[in-house]
């Protein structure tokens, strides 16, 4: 069984692509714009490449339901990068009711989202 080493390259998250520094994050909750439902807010702003930074509200309480909605998020940003668009900083904020949702009803939830970037 071989693997095309093209297509799994796609699906790579690296360690540049993740917003790290508190300098990004407050001028992306300054200029960013926001769209969002009753299971996520993404906040965008146009960079000059595509950032992505993941975190969940605070009225979670339990860490375990915390990182494991994050660790959702991260996979469906990382399956779906086609779908984000290029030269943007993202900031995808997990709400609690996310928890009640699917890995797939999740992942519509965040594309569906994504269309409405402008």
């Amino acid at each position: 069984m071989a693997f095309d080493c093209v297509k799994l390259k796609n699906f790579t998250l690296k360690k540049w692509e993740i917003i790290r520094y508190k300098k990004e994050i407050e001028e992306l909750k300054k200029k960013g714009k926001a769209v969002g439902n009753e299971y996520l807010t993404i906040i965008y702003l146009p960079k000059e490449k595509r950032k992505v930074l993941f975190s969940c509200e605070k009225s979670i309480k339990k860490a375990v339901k915390r990182n494991k909605l994050r660790r959702r998020l991260r996979e469906i940003y990382r399956t779906n990068k086609e779908c984000f668009k290029e030269n943007y900083y993202f900031w995808i904020i997990g709400k609690e009711r996310a928890l009640e949702l699917s890995y797939n009803e999740l992942k519509e939830k965040v594309l569906t989202l994504m269309k409405n970037v402008k």
